[in-house]
């Protein structure tokens, strides 16, 4: 398990791509993910549908259960990727320019 620090207070949501465009047509029976403080404690737990909750600033660990008889099956998930949304507490402001010439 990797842990992920936040340096300050964030809305964060939780999502595996893999699984997250096959509710009724997955392969898999059920999922479940969680996510720990660095104490191991659960903080929050969500299913197949994302949601954002508000986290404080600390170092984070996310757990995912996913269930199905055939274990070939879930071996193929052991190197799937996650997602974490972010929702940044203030507005990121870039710079753009019309060509390359006036950047």
């Amino acid at each position: 398990m990797k842990s992920h620090p936040l340096s300050q207070s964030l809305d964060v949501s939780v999502r595996f791509p893999s699984l997250c465009c096959q509710l009724y047509e997955s392969p898999y029976e059920a999922q479940l993910w969680a996510v720990f403080d660095a104490h191991k404690r659960l903080v929050t737990f969500g299913d197949y549908y994302p949601s954002a909750q508000r986290l404080p600033a600390g170092e984070y660990e996310v757990r995912l259960q996913v269930r199905h008889s055939k274990v070939e099956l879930l071996q193929k998930l052991r190197h799937m990727p996650m997602m974490l949304h972010l929702t940044l507490a203030a507005p990121v402001k870039l710079g753009f320019h019309w060509s390359r010439s006036g950047a």
